[in-house]
């Protein structure tokens, strides 16, 4: 896609391209949406001492969004 002048840039999202015969059909990004809970569980998690750690095979930038907004510190 760089090749063809198409920024690949990712703001915490997953972002996908569709292309056919060489040419971009289509571009989308999907965000993960944090549960309203999710805060307090892991603040109570690390309160208790639990060192906190997410696993994922989603790209980097996604992960590390998604653990920012937790105050989770290993991705």
């Amino acid at each position: 896609m760089a090749q063809n002048g198409i920024k690949c840039e990712s703001l915490g999202a997953t972002e996908y391209f569709f292309a056919l015969d060489n040419e971009l059909k289509a571009k989308f990004s999907l965000k993960d949406e944090i549960r309203k809970e999710a805060n307090s569980v892991v603040k109570k998690l690390q309160d208790l001492g639990f060192e906190i750690h997410i696993l994922s095979g989603d790209n980097e930038n996604a992960v590390g969004a998604v653990a920012k907004n937790l105050g989770i510190k290993n991705y």
